[in-house]
């Protein structure tokens, strides 16, 4: 009969210290549907739809965010037309596009 190994994650001082701040900036984003919005540049191209790593995004005659972002900001930061928004935080603002990864790739 084999036995089963079981891998144990060390964690480390950091993660127990963290841990409080990336539970609390998760349940912020949990309700974070009501903070986006699209502007008047949003063509509903669906790219923010493509992209979005965990399915909260819907396209249909709007833009449409569920409850479970995980806050990446992937949607703004690689919006083609730049049109989203987070509430007032981003208007006018750069976006970041990382330079050595191709789009595809995202």
């Amino acid at each position: 009969m084999k036995t089963k190994k079981v891998n144990k994650i060390s964690r480390s001082f950091e993660y127990y210290l963290l841990l409080p701040i990336y539970k609390l900036a998760m349940w912020h984003f949990r309700g974070a549907k009501r903070g986006f919005k699209t502007n008047e540049k949003c063509t509903l191209c669906g790219f923010c739809e493509e992209r979005c790593p965990v399915g909260n995004i819907k396209v249909r005659d709007k833009v449409v965010w569920d409850d479970y972002c995980e806050g990446c900001f992937r949607c703004i930061n690689y919006c083609p037309f730049e049109a989203i928004e987070y509430k007032t935080y981003t208007e006018g603002k750069l976006r970041f596009k990382n330079k050595r990864i191709d789009i595809s790739q995202v």
